[in-house]
């Protein structure tokens, strides 16, 4: 979804400036409401107003995507007495729209959308368990002993700084 987003917010950049300079529609609405009485008008202005009305659609469909990822994950059971892992992210606003990716040992095992969580089965053993998202990732050892998952909080504070934190008793 994230690549669909930096396509589309490219290709509205480019479709922007082309109707501004060619002054096709939606462009000539614009140029019609920000031309002064000289008929003179601001290309850059013409063409962030046109692509800014261009980007709506994109923030509705991740809006939905976000909506529709959240109700997959709504019936999520957690088994706090199993050989695994529990990931759960906070709900913070910050980066809210993208899942949160969670790798074990270098595996995609999942994702995880905002206030849900995700549980990951896994034998007895050590694992490297790495959480990615909006280009930064945090990693930590985890070592799993009998039949416990240890739950561990992920999300964003401070204006963007992620973390991950073992929350287990």
């Amino acid at each position: 979804m994230r690549i669909f987003a930096i396509v589309y917010v490219v290709i509205a950049l480019l479709a922007s400036v082309g109707a501004v300079f060619f002054q096709i529609f939606p462009a000539t609405i614009v140029i019609n409401f920000i031309t002064n009485s000289d008929g003179e008008f601001y290309i850059a202005l013409a063409a962030a107003i046109v692509w800014l009305v261009l980007i709506i659609p994109l923030f509705l469909v991740l809006v939905l995507y976000t909506l529709i990822m959240g109700l997959k994950q709504r019936n999520v059971y957690l088994e706090y007495n199993r050989s695994g892992i529990i990931v759960r992210r906070d709900k913070s606003l910050y980066s809210s729209l993208f899942p949160i990716g969670i790798e074990i040992d270098g595996k995609k095992m999942g994702s995880v959308t905002i206030g849900r969580a995700q549980q990951i089965f896994l034998p007895q053993g050590e694992y490297k368990l790495k959480i990615k998202a909006v280009g930064k990732s945090r990693e930590t050892t985890v070592n799993l002993s009998e039949n416990k998952s240890p739950v561990y909080e992920i999300g964003f504070r401070n204006g963007g700084t992620m973390y991950l934190e073992d929350t287990s008793i």
